[in-house]
């Protein structure tokens, strides 16, 4: 008999020990998938609070803190308040500030974004109701916030 629960003790040890090297091995790839996004350290918010401005199309927003980064952009000569996302892989959503029932999650830019401490460059939109071209690049750059605007 004491021959068979050990036995028993062996088997559930071994499969308690798979499944918990399991869990780390899953838990293992989910960090490092985590820590690969290329962009990390890179976007506007990493550079410090800033004004980033694009005269080309009167937008702009200012980073002043991470959580929330607001701006406007012309369209038809109006200003409209925005919202700027930043996503992993250089993901950029643009939304509208004030967003009622039938606007949430109505984006009014998506796309790719390459990043430098001086320059955003939006590009590849898959979303675009602000910027005349799908295929023009849009560059945003940083000014200081004491700074004065580019001339």
């Amino acid at each position: 008999m004491d021959s068979l629960l050990s036995g028993t003790e062996c088997r559930t040890r071994g499969r308690a020990l798979r499944r918990a090297a399991q869990c780390m091995a899953a838990l293992l790839c989910m960090l490092l998938l985590c820590a690969c996004d290329p962009y990390n350290g890179y976007r506007p918010y990493d550079y410090g609070e800033a004004r980033w401005t694009c005269e080309e199309y009167g937008a702009w927003f200012e980073i002043k803190e991470k959580e929330a980064i607001y701006g406007e952009v012309m369209v038809d000569g109006k200003a409209v308040e925005v919202e700027y996302a930043f996503y992993p892989g250089g993901l950029i959503y643009i939304w509208p500030r004030y967003m009622e029932g039938s606007q949430y999650g109505a984006r009014l830019w998506g796309g790719d974004a390459k990043y430098s401490p001086t320059e955003l460059v939006l590009h590849s939109p898959t979303v675009n109701y602000l910027f005349d071209e799908d295929d023009e690049e849009v560059v945003f750059v940083r000014q200081e916030l004491d700074e004065a605007p580019a001339a």
